[in-house]
């Protein structure tokens, strides 16, 4: 056997991504609920709902290591067999001041004690100033053959046409990707770190922040004062007002256990010369997402509970 064409290399890449979604100075929304066209409602200024925004610069940072190498070996003059393995160490990305943050149920935070139970920061108690731990064992081999039948008699000659003529190739690879930059700009704007509001009741027009059915004044959330820099379980912060922030709904966070995203792609390819001048190529090819980035509820309702007290509310207005 001889070793043809070894490489080894690598990669080292810092990234700085600096994001200015400030937000948005409020939008209301008309579906018809007032009078069953939603254009009337806009007309007589009756909104089922109203959402505003406002955030403040965010400063990401990230790393990435990717290590490889990868051989080429003919072990007979038809048969070569190509190998290799890489190493992925992608970072998730932090925050240059640590205003991230993510859902822990059950855990009460230290950075800024007067936050709602589960939701915490770089800083407490097992959340790293990535949210999720860098993992370090992301091994990726790949494995590849190329073989060419040079039988010269019988039906296998025949079949693949002798020697030169058939072409049988097969490869299979593990490959990881970097989390994207997403991860982080999704979370601009989330308390304590700027603000997010959805209305929970209709809003009056003139004053969104009043119940246009009752008149209850939901209060003036914005606006949001600026973020604490400093804050951490030593240096805990407990001016945040946080009335003015709860309850959070809709405010993403980046899952703390998340691993990297990965993809398995393999194919078979089968290449026969029937003449000189034509010549006929099948190919399988495919590929397989895993741990790739969506976004779920991270506290959901449940359905059975709630048809249940439904039920139970019928029962008690029959009764």
């Amino acid at each position: 056997m001889a070793a043809q064409r070894s490489r080894v290399g690598g990669a080292f890449r810092y990234n700085q991504l600096v994001e200015k979604n400030l937000g948005s100075n409020g939008e209301f929304n008309f579906n018809g609920s007032e009078t069953g066209l939603d254009f009337a409602d806009f007309l007589i200024g009756a909104p089922n709902g109203y959402s505003q925004g406002q955030g403040y610069p965010s400063y990401g940072r990230s790393r990435y290591i990717g290590l490889f190498g990868q051989d080429s070996w003919r072990i007979r003059s038809n048969i070569t067999l190509n190998y290799g393995l890489r190493w992925d160490v992608s970072r998730p990305w932090s925050e240059l001041h640590n205003e991230l943050e993510t859902l822990v149920p059950g855990l009460q935070s230290q950075v800024f004690p007067g936050s709602p139970t589960g939701w915490v920061f770089p800083g407490d108690p097992g959340i790293p100033s990535t949210l999720a731990p860098t993992r370090w064992n992301n091994f990726a081999p790949r494995i590849g053959i190329a073989y060419s039948p040079n039988y010269s008699d019988g039906w296998i000659a025949k079949l693949t046409g002798g020697p030169g003529k058939t072409s049988i190739r097969a490869g299979w690879g593990k490959f990881y990707t970097t989390f994207e930059g997403a991860t982080n700009f999704n979370e601009i704007g989330d308390a304590p770190f700027g603000n997010y509001y959805n209305s929970p009741v209709a809003p009056q027009f003139v004053t969104p922040f009043v119940d246009r059915g009752t008149g209850n004044i939901e209060g003036q959330r914005f606006p949001a004062p600026a973020p604490p820099y400093n804050s951490s379980p030593s240096n805990p912060d407990n001016s945040i007002n946080w009335a003015l922030y709860t309850p959070i709904g809709g405010s993403p966070g980046f899952y703390y256990k998340n691993v990297l995203p990965y993809s398995e792609e393999y194919q078979l390819s089968i290449e026969r010369l029937l003449s000189s001048s034509f010549l006929l190529h099948l190919a399988y090819v495919g590929s397989q997402g895993h741990h790739l980035l969506s976004s779920l509820e991270a506290n959901p309702g449940n359905q059975a509970r709630t048809q249940a007290i439904a039920v139970r509310s019928c029962s008690t207005v029959a009764g």
